[in-house]
């Protein structure tokens, strides 16, 4: 402290050689006491750090006795060693004159923690002096300040509104969030150097109410409706909520604006709606006029709708009585009588008879077993087919193309990928749907090729096509080809929807008819869902 000095050295049992400074001379008592009744604690060492005076006020700040800090190094001294190799002591700066100021951690031995200021300089003597201040609750406000700031920085940022604080004398722009740089288009250091009434359509309105009477302290105001002006010149409608408060000294006011084109734009939308509803209603009786012939119109189509679900089902009936009439007279005139003549050859064997009638009877009888056997096998045929039961789908479509070949004269092309899977339980209803679509193209189409395509990549679809380049028939079909072929359209397609599949025709005529089926791919099998395919 540039105090001539007397130093005597003596033994501590606890503390080891201690140096002791005193003052001697009467007019240096004044300097002692202030260095007694300092607020800050004051320490004092020579060049080389070892403590040799302390005040009372380090006591406290240390935690340690007087006694136990003279004659320590400063080093020594309760200082966590992460604050010693952070901030390691330079008495080479000291040396040289340098006053250095540092903030330090330490631990006192009650294993309280305290944060420390240490202002470090050169006596005259070559001594080192060091105020040290406890500053722990300083650093406590600084960090809980820090962390106020934070959160109020963040949400600030956050919002998702542009948050403006303006300075109510002059109006100058004092800060932003990142909601004004975006919605403006301005870089925030530009937003900074301009004035409220810079970005406002109505400099005048937005200078009226920033100082007029009702933006006093405290006060909130909500303003409807102002248009404002982005940095690239485009003009949009804001909503602004502001409320005024004093802000070191000054007073400033923070304001919330909020783009509202999307709500004006809707809001005009629905004036113009409601314009639009004033119109319809002076015009509503024309429109229920218009609604119910429209309604008139749609009954007369649904009643010619009614009719014609009503024929088509009466040519159901005829159809499946026709179909009963067609099997009953194959057993009656193919079946039965080969039948009936065998047994009367067989009981004509039962009596005496020439050797050569009795070999003429026994040949004659087996051709007539053997003609009811392929009356029941073309029988069989027509009704299902076992080879869809031994070797599946695929090979039943080849079989089913061959002999319709052979019967019509048709010829038909199968196509499908090597991969395709078609489940066991959904063969029979492919099979007859194709079949049956094939009938058509024979015997209605009047041309002697058909083309039938299987695909499922769009699953969990079937899709099968079935083509032909014949004569074709005009969109309302049913009017114009024979009954026979919309009765079995319609049956097809009555199944198909019964299982939630489909069948749409596209049919010009002299160009050709194209048939496309879909026919969901059950998750399991159709014998579990109680269903078998479609066909009864």
């Amino acid at each position: 402290m540039g105090l001539d000095q007397k130093t005597t050295s003596h033994t501590d049992s606890s503390e080891g050689p201690r140096q002791e400074t005193f003052i001697s001379s009467p007019s240096q008592q004044d300097y002692r006491v202030l260095f007694e009744l300092a607020f800050d604690g004051i320490l004092i060492g020579n060049s080389g750090g070892v403590v040799l005076e302390a005040n009372e006020a380090v006591v406290p700040i240390f935690g340690m006795r007087r006694e136990a800090i003279i004659g320590r190094h400063v080093s020594n001294l309760p200082f966590t060693s992460e604050s010693i190799v952070q901030k390691p002591f330079r008495f080479d700066l000291v040396a040289q004159g340098k006053n250095l100021v540092t903030e330090r951690d330490l631990v006192r031995p009650d294993s309280t923690h305290v944060t420390v200021e240490m202002r470090t300089g050169l006596m005259p003597n070559g001594n080192i002096f060091c105020f040290v201040r406890d500053i722990t609750d300083r650093k406590r406000e600084e960090t809980a300040l820090r962390e106020s700031e934070n959160r109020y920085r963040q949400l600030f940022e956050a919002e998702s509104d542009a948050i403006f604080l303006i300075d109510n004398d002059e109006g100058n722009i004092i800060e932003v969030n990142s909601a004004a740089v975006a919605l403006y288009g301005y870089t925030r250091e530009e937003l900074i150097s301009l004035k409220n009434v810079d970005l406002s359509v109505e400099p005048e309105s937005t200078q009226q109410a920033t100082h007029g009477a009702p933006f006093t302290k405290g006060n909130v105001i909500y303003i409807p409706l102002r248009f404002h002006r982005k940095a690239d010149g485009s003009i949009f409608p804001v909503e602004i909520t502001a409320r005024s408060f004093r802000q070191a000294g000054r007073s400033v006011h923070i304001a919330a604006i909020r783009d509202i084109t999307d709500r004006k734009r809707v809001e005009d939308e629905l004036r113009e709606s409601s314009d639009r509803l004033k119109q319809l209603a002076e015009t509503l009786e024309i429109r229920v006029l218009k609604r119910t012939q429209e309604l008139e119109a749609v009954n007369l189509s649904l009643e010619q709708t009614v009719a014609q679900l009503r024929k088509l089902a009466m040519d159901l009936t005829q159809a499946e009585e026709h179909e009963r009439k067609r099997l009953a007279l194959l057993l009656h005139d193919h079946l039965q009588p080969f039948l009936v003549a065998a047994t009367m050859k067989v009981s004509l064997l039962a009596s005496p008879v020439q050797e050569e009638e009795q070999t003429r009877l026994v040949h004659e009888t087996q051709e007539l077993i053997k003609s009811a056997i392929d009356a029941s096998r073309s029988l069989t045929m027509d009704l299902f087919p076992p080879i869809l039961l031994d070797a599946g789908i695929i090979p039943g479509l080849c079989w089913l193309a061959d002999w319709i070949g052979d019967k019509y004269g048709l010829d038909v092309e199968i196509s499908c990928e090597d991969e395709l899977k078609i489940p066991k339980e959904l063969g029979p209803l492919v099979f007859l749907t194709i079949r049956e679509l094939l009938f058509n193209v024979a015997k209605h189409a009047k041309t002697d090729k058909a083309t039938v395509t299987l695909n499922d990549k769009t699953k969990p679809m079937l899709q099968i096509i079935v083509e032909d380049q014949g004569g074709g028939f005009p969109e309302n079909g049913s009017q114009t080809s024979s009954a026979s072929t919309s009765m079995g359209l319609f049956r097809l397609r009555e199944r198909l929807l019964a299982i939630g599949g489909a069948l749409d025709v596209a049919s010009r005529v002299g160009v050709g008819t194209k048939v496309h089926v879909s026919i969901p791919i059950p998750d399991e099998p159709l014998s579990k869902q109680g269903t078998n395919g479609g066909f009864s």
